[in-house]
Order: structure tokens, then sequence, then C-alpha cells
């Protein structure tokens, strides 16, 4: 027994194990899918009706077919998906072989690549839509030379090669092209013929190109978006793409061009989606973790105060599904990260169809615009409301400049922002959230700080003296320095937030519609104005103690709310981590489902108690 036990012991400690066999890798299985493409399109060159028409094509045919089975038996993958593959290529060189028809070649072909898509990370789309115009630069210095400056196929270094150079113009051919194919083709070139590899053209740059010759049977750009997806749009040809087409011409979706300067949020976020993918896959997990933070900084955020009157539920899925990614991140888990990033996706799409992804109607842009600055304003105008009352109520209106100089100040840099970083704003939305967190923290300090000032003086006459005194000092003016600070920092944090929420109106109307929003700007300033005096005119007969008690209890609660949305921006922008709780956020309170803002919100609240129970002892 005693020399069994040893025996197992040494197969297990000396005996080499065998290695697992690897997945179908996405270089290897578009090379596959290319080869696929190129057989099924050009197989009718060489026979048609069962008879062979051209005797060299149906050789170069011949030798595809045997390339592809050359291709999968190579694989170092599983036996299982080796046989199924093989089980494919051998049906495609048998049909080769025997002069099949071309609709059987291509009905194997297309379960091949099903098969290959299904099992491979392989791309079919591009992220975001190519540029035409883009292409037409790439082409003109890599392809020009033999496919000719029209794309004729008469390029002078072409003259010289057999087969000849594709020409892009001619309709029989190209129609049943898509431009993953001729991404393929371009990507992967075309062996036994004069077109190469183009290994030195980024991803999106071969998209660009592959867009670029598809439209050039089509005419002229347009700027009128397609009805029909991007994955369409990229995998079908042009045959296929006119069963499809609703009420909008085949022309105007192979000329589309999109507005590079307006490119949707959501689109920059599937594309930080798909680069923090392929870092988990270099197992860069550092770098793929600051990509899913900018990803929804970039492509969800912007869109969060539409998703509450659309789909207010989506929002916290989001949150916790991203707080899941950066949990397998720092476990060091790649492969279960991969698997999260794709459900994030997932959820990405919920998020472009909540939206609508149409542009928005001039009146609208206008109407979002007048809700974000109206719900934004409200607490601002609370503070000022205080201060102006009190002021008020103990003759002390000289010293309302200093209320008025701050809200004043705020909206004057807040435009010049506007004007004049929008770009950054718009580009840079990790820094603006880290700046907005350390604004609302900043005010949180101040609003603790003034709330118990005014505990101090709870009487007209405490204020009085305390008034008197200032005005004989001559540092009068700094001792109100704390007042203006205030106004100034509690009107630019909502007047921030709101270019952050007004900039994505901007994008979704493409620039076109910044009159309507300064009309929405317009009718928000005039209905809080018209809030602001109706609420001085109410508070007039209130009993000064009331005012002070009243706003201090104002003070505290906007310190708690502050809190809460401070400590949650650092969260979006993937500073401080995110335990969630099982409720809905109420964000008007600045009550978010995690441990780490309640628990932010609660030390407030105990800090405030604890801080009040020392001043009535005094």
């Amino acid at each position: 027994m005693r020399k069994f036990i040893f025996l197992l012991i040494y197969i297990a400690t000396f005996t080499p194990l065998r290695a697992e066999p690897g997945k179908i890798t996405a270089n290897q299985a578009g090379y596959i899918v290319h080869m696929l493409n190129y057989l099924s399109n050009d197989y009718k060159n060489a026979v048609e009706n069962g008879k062979v028409k051209s005797e060299d094509e149906l050789k170069e045919m011949i030798s595809f077919a045997g390339n592809i089975d050359k291709e999968i038996k190579a694989l170092e993958i599983n036996t299982s998906q080796k046989d199924t593959l093989l089980g494919y290529s051998a049906k495609i060189v048998e049909l080769v072989n025997n002069h099949a028809d071309q609709s059987k070649l291509k009905d194997v072909s297309a379960s091949a690549k099903r098969f290959l898509l299904l099992n491979t990370g392989l791309k079919t789309f591009p992220t975001n839509y190519p540029s035409i115009s883009k292409g037409k630069t790439i082409y003109t210095e890599n392809c020009a030379k033999c496919h000719g400056d029209k794309g004729n196929g008469e390029g002078e270094d072409g003259k010289l090669l057999d087969p000849k150079p594709r020409n892009f113009l001619d309709n029989e051919k190209m129609s049943g092209i898509s431009p993953f194919a001729a991404f393929n083709t371009v990507r992967y070139g075309i062996e036994g013929t004069g077109m190469k590899a183009h290994n030195n053209l980024t991803d999106s740059e071969v998209w660009d190109v592959a867009f670029y010759v598809l439209h050039l049977r089509h005419g002229q750009k347009t700027k009128t978006a397609p009805t029909l997806s991007l994955e369409q749009i990229a995998t079908k040809s042009d045959d296929e793409l006119k069963t499809l087409v609703d009420g909008q011409s085949l022309s105007s979706i192979r000329t589309y061009e999109p507005d590079s300067n307006n490119e949707k949020a959501i689109d920059k976020a599937k594309s930080l989606l798909a680069k923090a993918h392929d870092l988990c896959l270099a197992s860069d997990l550092e770098g793929a973790d600051k990509l899913v933070t900018l990803a929804y900084l970039e492509g969800i955020e912007p869109y969060e105060f539409e998703l509450k009157k659309t789909n207010p539920e989506l929002i916290p899925i989001i949150e916790k599904q991203i707080a899941k990614i950066h949990e397998t991140i720092q476990n060091k888990e790649a492969a279960q990260t991969v698997r999260e990033l794709k459900k994030l996706d997932e959820l990405l799409g919920k998020v472009e169809s909540s939206v609508g992804g149409k542009d928005y109607k001039p009146l609208f842009s206008a109407f979002m615009t007048l809700s974000i600055l109206m719900r934004e304003g409200l607490e601002a105008l609370l503070v000022i409301i205080i201060f102006m009352n009190i002021l008020s109520v103990t003759n002390l209106e000289q010293w309302k400049k200093y209320v008025h100089l701050g809200w004043i100040s705020a909206i004057g840099v807040g435009v010049l922002l506007w004007m004049g970083l929008g770009e950054i704003i718009k580009s840079s939305k990790l820094k603006m959230e880290l700046l907005e967190g350390s604004l609302t923290l900043t005010a949180v300090l101040l609003l603790v700080y003034v709330g118990f000032w005014l505990h101090k003086k709870s009487s007209i006459e405490q204020w009085k003296e305390f008034i008197q005194q200032k005005i004989k000092s001559e540092t009068g003016k700094a001792s109100f320095w704390g007042i203006f600070s205030l106004s100034f920092l509690v009107v630019f944090r909502e007047i921030f937030e709101s270019i952050l929420f007004i900039s994505t109106v901007d994008i979704q109307s493409r620039g076109e519609h910044r009159l309507y929003i300064l009309l929405g700007c317009l009718i928000a300033f005039a209905l809080i104005i018209v809030l602001y005096f109706i609420f001085t005119k109410v508070s007039k007969n209130i009993p000064f103690k009331k005012i002070i008690n009243f706003s201090i209890a104002i003070l505290s609660v906007l310190a708690v709310t502050l809190i809460g949305k401070g400590i949650h921006s650092f969260q979006e922008a993937g500073i401080i981590n995110q335990s969630f709780l099982n409720f809905e956020a109420i964000d008007l309170l600045g009550i978010f489902p995690t441990w780490q803002t309640l628990s932010a919100q609660l030390a407030m609240i105990v800090f405030l108690w604890f801080l009040y129970k020392k001043l009535q002892t005094k």
C-alpha cells in the first residue's frame, strides 16, 4: 500500500502535464473569416450554374478553399471546436471541387463564420462611426497608387499586377461586399495577389478606408444619419442592405459622414470600454480601471438627468455594474472583468435606447436646460434667501452687496467657463468630477461654519452689536469674506454641475440649438428671481429668532445633503469605492445607496448634533 502511495506521488510530481489547448484568437478568426468572405463572394467569377466560367479563377478558389482547411488544421484549440471547423472546411473544399452553386458555398461559409464569431472576441463592426474624409486621406496615401485616385483600379502601380487591382466602381462585384469584408482585405491582404496586408494602419484607420471605398459608387457625402445600426451597416453588403432600408436610400447610408465635433457621449463610452477590454486581455488591469471610470463619466453621467425621466431604474443598475468591475480589477480577475465589461456594454445599449438616440428638437433643448437650472438653482436660492432675510430684519441692507457680489461673480465665472473652456469641460469629465467633488466638500465646511456662526448671534441685539464692532474695525470686510465665499461657492457649485448637464444637451443638438439653450437659461433665471422676491416678501413677518433657527436648520440639511453628493462625485471618479445597499437613491437629499455616502452623512449629523449641544451649554 505504501509503495502504491509513493507511486501516485511520483506520477503527480514528475509526470509533465499536457498543456490545455488554447482558444481561437481574434486575429486567427479574423483571417479565416476574411478568406471565407473572399471565397464566397468571388466564387461566382469561377463557376456559374455548375459550369466553369474561368479556369484561372477556379484554380484560385480551389487554392483559397485549401488554405482555409490548412489554417484550421494548424489551430491549437480544443478538439470539439476544431472538429466543427474542420467539418465546415472539408465541405467547402468538396463544394468548390464539385463546382457547386454559389448559394450552397455561401450557406456553409456563413455557418462557419457564425461559429467563429460566437467562439471568439472578433469584432465585426467599429466602436465609433468611421470617417469617410479620413478614409480618403488614408486611401490616397496607401491605396491610390494601385487602385487609382478614383478607385477604378487604374493606378500606375496596378497596371503591372496580375490579377488587376479591384475596381471599386464595379457595381456587380462591389454590391456583394460589406465594409467588414473590405476591412479584412485591408487588414490581412489577399494571398497570391498584389493586395498586401496593411499592418501599419490602426483598426480605426482601416474602418475609415473600408467605409470610404464602399461609398465611392454612391456620390457625395451626406449628413443624414442612418436609421440602421452601425453593426448592420458594417456587416451587410449593399445587396443585403437593400432588404433592410426603410424610407432611406442606400446611397444616403453609404455616404453618411458624421460630425466629428459632435460625437455622441454614448459612442465615446463604447470606445473607452472597447479599449478597456483590450487592456484586460493584455493584463493591464490598472489602465482598464481608469478607462471604465472615464466610460461612465463620458457616456452615462451626461445622460443622467434624462435617464431619470425615461428609465430611472437603469442608473443604479449601471452604477452597481461599474462597482463590480472595479472590484474584479482590484482582485486581479482579468477573465471575470472581461465578462463584466460585456455586461456593461449591453447596459450602454439600453442607455442609448432610453435616451432615444435622436437629435433633440429645439423646444426640447430649451425645456431640458430650464429643468436642469431650476433643479440646481433651488439649493443655491435657499442659501441666498437666508442671508438676505437676516440682513433685512437687522436693518443692515448695506451688507447685502457681499451676498449679491458672491452669486453674481459665480454666474460670471460660470459663463466664462462655458465660453472659454467648453472643450475642456467636454473632454475632461474626470477632472471636472473631481473639481465638483472638491467644491462640494468646501461648501459643506462653509455651511457648517456659517450655520454655527449664526447660532452664536441668535438675537437682533447680538447681531447689531457684532455689526457695529465690525464697522468700526478695519477688518470688517474681511470678517464678511465668509458670507461672500459661501454665496459664491454654493451658486458656483450648482452652475458647475449645470454646465456639465447642459453641455450634453448642446452635443445632442449638434450645437444647432444654442439660442434655445440660452432661452432656457433666461427663463430659468427669471423664474428664480420671481421665487426670490416671493420668498423674501413672505418671510418679512417671521420673527427674527425663528428666521435664525430656520436658517440653521436649512444650512444643516444642506451640509448633510452636499457631503453625500461630494462623496458620490469622488465615487463616480473612481477615487472612493462603492459598497451598495438595497434601496433607491434620493438625489435631491444627496442620499445614495452606498455605505460610504451614508456613513459620511451620518458622521456629519452626529458632528452637527454634538456641536449644537456644545453651543447650547455656553
